[in-house]
């Protein structure tokens, strides 16, 4: 049928319609958005479960109880919600498990386990030393525990074709020092004990087979940056790395180097073939497991998704070992993987005593054979008054009664070194020049007056080893994690000064050191590199340990009047 309609009508029905449309259209969104449909059911990770809470100090006696992870508050389990594809993907056809926490507890560890993954998911070291958790530097009495585990779905899992990270296991029994899971895979039935001990926790996995099976069982961890230090301002990094030792030499990397090595998380590094010892560390803390059969050791980085909540949107890395054994299997038959978890803080005198090997965690750095002996030396001081700090001080005094003969003599050439400052200017002045012939005609002088030009550094020279190993100590001998020095102010020594009191004194003393030093001349150029050097050490001073900073202040103390005498003594008549 033919529209007669007149053909400005019809546009303008048109508009009309196409702005009944709009307005239709914005009345719908308006509406949605005013009174929004009620959001589905979010689909909670496996991993963001209910955990237990921060572990207190040792004291109040081991103990074992089997909670719901519903009635315990949230704070360690969850915060690995990176499970593994198999797990999210697998249907799960057992009858539901509860949740449920187990707590073990002895004077050196508290322990949290979880039948989720039936491995431990809060690890904590108590300090020997002060009686309470080791916790996160810094100066709040309430700061966070140094839990080694935090939930990770890969610290000390079992790793089994089939069998998901995140499967609930059976509680089978449980007591005071132990706990035993049991669950299911196709044909095995795997049964997991775990037993307190004074290194840590013994496993046995044991696999019972059903029917005829083979394949290979393997053992992993895991440790997350705890991204901690490497600004100016809050010292050096407290780094992860993944190891493996083969019983001769100790193969570790860290995040920079997988990150090199590894194109994505499905690849891995190759470590020892036949593994004593595998493992990760932070600085001052170590997890390893002790597996005598265990085979092909492996490197691994994974990273986190940052918390939607969280200051820093950067993923999170997290370093990664594993190891296996192969298994075959009859029907009937069962295969038992029987290893050691070693939790251990880095004391070089507490590893030794487990296993001289293990010591090789500690990385001391280039300057080990210095490092060893000054720690030995500070753990003796320390037993002789109580305090890490008076012990740095004690060993400034032992250090600087060792190179006093090396420091006085010094001293001697440097006033050697004034007298003939007359003689140097004449012939600055003579061979003005000919810079080659000035050069040989010092040299001659210096050989005849008996003068040594780089006498005056030597004792500097000698006290730079010396530093450096200090520094190294302060930074991964747990015996100094957390010590303090003056209460209040100097609350750990492995942490720079928080009033920056230490190294605004520093740079006074150095100040007055170059002022009481005899000058060696009047070169421009070395009198104002003299004048600037007080405060380039006070801002290089900002950033290091507060130990070290105690040790190279009190040197300097010890060494201000040693040089006043020297002045005094050397001084001829006038």
């Amino acid at each position: 049928m033919n529209d007669f309609r007149d053909p400005t009508t019809k546009q303008e029905e048109t508009r009309r319609l196409m702005l009944a449309i709009g307005i239709s259209m914005g009345i719908l969104l308006l509406w949605q958005s005013l009174f929004p449909p009620p959001p589905p059911p979010a689909l909670t990770p496996s991993s963001e479960v209910a955990a237990p809470s921060p572990p207190e100090a040792a004291g109040s006696g081991a103990a074992s109880e089997v909670t719901p992870a519903s009635a315990v508050d949230q704070a360690a389990i969850g915060p690995d919600a990176d499970v593994g594809a198999e797990a999210k993907t697998k249907p799960q056809m057992e009858p539901k498990i509860a949740l449920a926490t187990m707590r073990l507890q002895n004077e050196r560890f508290e322990i949290v386990m979880s039948n989720r993954g039936a491995k431990p998911v809060l690890v904590a070291l108590i300090d020997q030393a002060h009686g309470d958790v080791y916790r996160e530097p810094g100066r709040a009495a309430d700061r966070p525990v140094v839990d080694l585990a935090s939930g990770r779905e890969d610290f000390a899992a079992v790793k089994l074709p089939g069998l998901a990270a995140d499967k609930t296991w059976r509680v089978i029994d449980s007591d005071a020092s132990s706990v035993q899971f049991s669950t299911q895979v196709g044909d095995l039935t795997l049964t997991r004990k775990w037993v307190l001990h004074e290194h840590g926790l013994n496993q046995t996995l044991t696999l019972k087979a059903q029917a005829p099976a083979s394949g290979s069982v393997g053992l992993a961890l895991s440790m997350a940056d705890p991204r901690l230090g490497g600004s100016m301002l809050s010292g050096p990094p407290d780094l992860p790395r993944s190891f493996c030792h083969d019983g001769k030499e100790l193969g570790g990397r860290g995040v920079a180097d997988l990150k090199d090595d590894l194109k994505d998380e499905t690849e891995s590094v190759a470590g020892a073939k036949s593994p004593e010892y595998f493992g990760v560390d932070r600085n001052f803390f170590a997890v390893v497991w002790s597996w005598a059969k265990a085979e092909e050791c492996r490197l691994g980085l994974r990273q986190l998704p940052a918390a939607a909540d969280g200051e820093d949107d950067k993923p999170i890395d997290i370093v990664t070992v594993t190891a296996q054994q192969p298994f075959s299997l009859a029907a009937g038959s069962s295969f038992v993987v029987e290893a050691d978890l070693l939790i251990l803080p880095k004391s070089d005198n507490y590893l030794a005593q487990i296993d001289p090997k293990l010591r090789d965690l500690i990385d001391f750095g280039v300057f080990k054979f210095i490092a060893q002996p000054m720690l030995w030396l500070l753990t003796w001081f320390f037993a002789l008054v109580g305090n890490y700090g008076v012990a740095i001080i004690l060993l400034t005094f032992t250090v600087k009664l060792i190179l006093w003969p090396i420091t006085d003599m010094s001293f001697r050439s440097m006033a050697r070194m004034k007298e003939v400052q007359p003689q140097i200017a004449a012939l600055r002045e003579k061979y003005a020049g000919d810079k080659q012939a000035l050069a040989q005609k010092q040299m001659e002088l210096f050989k005849k007056e008996g003068v040594n030009p780089a006498g005056g550094c030597i004792p500097m020279l000698l006290q730079i080893p010396v530093w450096f190993a200090l520094y190294s100590t302060l930074r991964v001998a747990v015996e100094l994690y957390g010590s303090p020095f003056i209460p209040g102010w100097i609350d750990d020594l492995t942490l720079a000064d928080p009033y920056y009191i230490l190294p605004v004194l520093l740079g006074g003393l150095f100040f007055v050191q170059q002022r009481v030093q005899p000058q060696m001349g009047d070169n421009p150029q070395q009198q104002m590199m003299m004048k600037v050097m007080p405060v380039m050490m006070t801002v290089f001073m900002i950033a290091l340990p507060s130990g070290l900073v105690v040790y190279i202040l009190c040197n300097t103390v010890l060494g201000i009047p040693h040089q006043l005498h020297a002045i005094k003594r050397d001084a001829k008549p006038a």
